[in-house]
């Protein structure tokens, strides 16, 4: 179930670094907030270093999931976020 997250190396194509790599995957503590018609405005907090946190969440495997990346300057917490997260939850 879990993929191990790579780190880029300072060779092309990374050349636009400025010399500084990511984070190893521990120092990131990668998570993601999943959002179902269960807890609309409560997401459950998912670790991609715990399976038991998906384990133990409202995701159904039967039903279409879908990713909000908001990529590596933003955060889980800007306001075009909320939104978007409604509108999915809508076409449920």
């Amino acid at each position: 179930m879990r993929r191990e997250f790579q780190c880029f190396d300072l060779w092309p194509p990374y050349t636009n670094t400025n010399w500084h790599l990511p984070s190893s995957p521990s120092e990131q503590n990668i998570h993601f907030k999943l959002f179902t018609t269960h807890n609309r405005n409560n997401p459950q907090l998912l670790s991609a270093q715990d399976a038991n946190s998906l384990r133990n969440s409202h995701w159904d495997a039967n039903k279409q999931t879908k990713f909000i990346v908001h990529g590596f300057t933003d955060s889980s917490t800007n306001e075009w976020i909320p939104p978007m997260v409604n509108a999915l939850l809508q076409k449920v």
